[in-house]
């Protein structure tokens, strides 16, 4: 019997694609931990899966409660994630949910997997895009597209970075692939395939809608290829209608909470209106849109030689050759001129057009073949091998040098390692952001993490046993940044001992000082006012922005207050129209609470009383309490007795509150009245095992009362 070899051992290149693909991803998986154990990038869809997962009380929580971002993204990771909780279970890597839930503190290898799940979807985009090559122009064709993908800068960048776009890139290609089947046969089941697909992509980031007009244009393309008629332009066609189910049933099945919560909804999409449509992001006005992406997304991914060449390859293409050609070149279109459209604009939003992209590559090669139909031998071979170097080794170069940059250490680190080192802790520090992720302090973390009562005492242990610092951040906006202006006093943070600030903050506005004045007296007041210990700057040794930490020595303050004068308590007023109110209160907050553990009464004295003008009286019941302590100890006594009573008025059974009105009482010499609000202490506190201290101190004050009687 004669042994028939494999096909792919017939056709070794048919094994093309899978190699590439191998190739990408065994090129990325080095770099999984680049950065770690600080994460300095932002992946919102891992963070969000997190919170989600259940891990502080065992209930997922399905809906995300945001519309900015579908859902599809938060529920691949959150899947991820317990599929890591499960095998470690079983291997006894994680006694429980809270021995997962401790990764918090570290999310090494929460991330290091979220990553692997992006260097895997890159990986399939290249051999979508080998694949789409080779059958399109050839095998040559296919190693140009797919070492294009596999090896240039963009894709790697953002395969490395934990955002919705990789996996939106991954649906997209899929989604490419088959409209261009669509154009060739028309079939049904492709064009299902491609709704699908898109679907999927919308469920990851909204702007994969600009794939429906090409799929639509394929569906025409493979209609005219088959003879049929385009009586209504197709729209009459059930099986158009059948994928515009398919696509819309991948959508909602996969974010079926997002008009679960209209207000939710239209919070999110105003904010996203603003964030895409007017202005765009701080410091992204320098050049408009299209001219970005040109020149600062497409030529570096690709190259200049190879950008040109893959521009003008799908430009000939689609005019000698048509059908799938118009269908890349539409993609490539529509989403470099929707994503031009945008005030906005980053390299990712383009990630879905570089497959269709680096297509052209292939039809250049096609081109080429076509001009010179006669070359053959090592002419044909010399001409593939120019085509390969001028497209192929820009990008390559580009890739390299992003990957000597993972390897350096990052600035935010660098400040983090030395301010844990050198200043010690605990220390209360104002931080803009991109500034090192410090470890806060337990309470901070305890008030946000309920799942503390829960743990062993050796996982309490694990939470508690580290260095902490008392933080603020200061608020940062890129799409609306007057709303934080307020912000950026340094009287407002005099009560701190370090203020840290980020050049990727510093530097958008210091470009813009007459349109941020209030920014630009702040950074002039901290080198005046502030003591720099040490800056992080990037160079040859290091990568980020650059990292500066200044001390606000008692001197320092002291000249602040000569120079700047007070805050005055109605200094919030001419910004209250100019601020985001949850923000506005949440930042006065912190304020307040560190300056009452510091006990700087007269800074807490004044926030406090800014958030009771600014709140309504549901919320004031929060800091009646703490700024009674505060009216207490500046010994003023009658606005003590004021507050405690609209206390009581508020939570008439509340002890600590009957005890320090009694306090205030006896200090203002109505003893008689001091005497009925002590003994209502210790009646309050009876059974109630929270309110003992109280009681006592009810009856050291009444023992005092008693020894004041002739």
């Amino acid at each position: 019997m004669k042994l028939t070899p494999a096909p792919f051992l017939q056709h070794p290149a048919r094994l093309l694609p899978a190699l590439l693909a191998l190739a990408a991803v065994a090129l990325r998986l080095p770099y999984l931990d680049w950065g770690l154990p600080d994460l300095t990038e932002e992946a919102f869809p891992l963070k969000k899966a997190f919170a989600m997962g259940g891990w502080a009380d065992g209930q997922v929580q399905w809906d995300p409660e945001t519309a900015g971002w579908p859902a599809l993204s938060f529920y691949v990771h959150m899947v991820g994630q317990h599929l890591h909780y499960g095998v470690g279970w079983l291997i006894g890597l994680f006694a429980d949910r809270y021995d997962f839930y401790l990764l918090k503190l570290d999310l090494t290898p929460v991330v290091i997997l979220a990553r692997a799940l992006g260097a895997v979807a890159a990986g399939g985009i290249v051999w979508i895009g080998a694949r789409l090559g080779r059958r399109l122009a050839g095998d040559f064709g296919g190693l140009l597209a797919g070492a294009s993908l596999a090896f240039g800068p963009m894709l790697l960048r953002q395969s490395l970075l934990i955002t919705p776009d990789i996996l939106l890139a991954f649906f997209a290609a899929l989604a490419v692939a088959r409209s261009v089947a669509v154009a060739e046969n028309g079939h049904r089941r492709d064009l299902l395939l491609a709704a699908l697909w898109i679907g999927l992509g919308a469920a990851c980031k909204y702007t994969t809608i600009l794939l429906l007009p090409v799929l639509v244009a394929a569906w025409w393309l493979g209609l005219r290829r088959g003879g049929s008629s385009l009586r209504w332009l197709g729209l009459n066609s059930l099986d158009l209608w059948l994928a515009a189910g398919v696509c819309l049933g991948a959508f909602v099945l996969t974010n079926p909470f997002l008009l679960a919560d209209l207000r939710i909804f239209t919070r999110d999409f105003a904010y996203q209106a603003v964030h895409l449509g007017e202005g765009g992001h701080l410091g992204q006005q320098d050049v408009p849109a299209w001219l970005f992406y040109l020149r600062d997304v497409l030529a570096p991914a690709m190259g200049w030689p190879g950008l040109l060449l893959a521009v003008g390859g799908l430009i000939w293409a689609a005019w000698r050759r048509r059908g799938p050609w118009l269908v890349l070149l539409l993609a490539v279109v529509l989403y470099y001129g929707g994503m031009g459209l945008l005030s906005t604009r980053f390299e990712r939003y383009l990630l879905p057009a570089l497959l269709p992209a680096s297509l052209g590559l292939a039809a250049a090669w096609l081109a080429l073949k076509d001009l010179c139909p006669r070359c053959r031998g090592r002419v044909a071979v010399a001409a593939g091998v120019l085509l390969a170097l001028f497209s192929l080794l820009p990008p390559a170069l580009g890739a390299r040098t992003y990957l000597h940059g993972l390897s350096l250490p990052n600035t935010m680190t660098q400040a983090k390692n030395f301010m844990i080192k050198e200043l010690g802790s605990p220390l209360y520090v104002a931080m803009e952001s991109y500034t090192p992720d410090l470890p806060r302090a337990p309470e901070d973390l305890l008030r946000a993490d309920p799942a503390f009562d829960g743990m062993s005492f050796r996982q309490q242990k694990i939470w508690l046993d580290r260095p902490f610092y008392n933080l603020v951040y200061l608020p940062f906006a890129v799409t609306r940044p007057e709303l934080t202006e307020f912000y950026y006093d340094l009287r407002l943070l005099a009560g701190y001992d370090y203020v840290v600030t980020s050049g990727a903050v510093r530097g958008r506005f210091a470009a813009e000082p007459a349109r941020f004045p209030r920014r630009a007296t702040f950074y002039r007041d901290l080198d005046r006012f502030g003591r720099l210990v040490k800056s992080f700057a990037p160079g040859a040794g290091a990568r980020g922005p650059e990292i500066r930490i200044y001390r606000l020595d008692p001197e320092g303050k002291q000249r602040l207050r000569m120079d700047r004068g007070l805050l005055k308590p109605d200094f919030y007023l001419p910004w209250l129209d100019r601020v985001h109110a949850p923000q506005f209160h949440g930042f006065l907050a912190l304020l307040s609470r560190h300056a009452l553990q510091r006990e700087q009464w007269q800074r807490a004295d004044l926030f406090y009383e800014v958030l009771l003008a600014t709140q309504p009286l549901d919320q004031q019941l929060r800091f009646l309490p703490q700024l009674g302590q505060v009216k207490l100890r500046l010994h003023d006594f009658a606005a003590a007795e004021d507050i405690y009573g609209q206390l009581l008025a508020l939570a008439p059974d509340d002890p600590t509150a009957e005890g320090y009105l009694g306090y205030a009482l006896l200090q203002l010499g109505r003893q008689e009245e001091a005497r009925r609000h002590l003994e209502r202490c210790l009646q309050l506190s009876q059974g109630n095992p929270s309110a003992q201290a109280a009681a006592d101190w009810a009856r050291g004050q009444l023992r005092a009362l008693d020894k004041m009687q002739p």
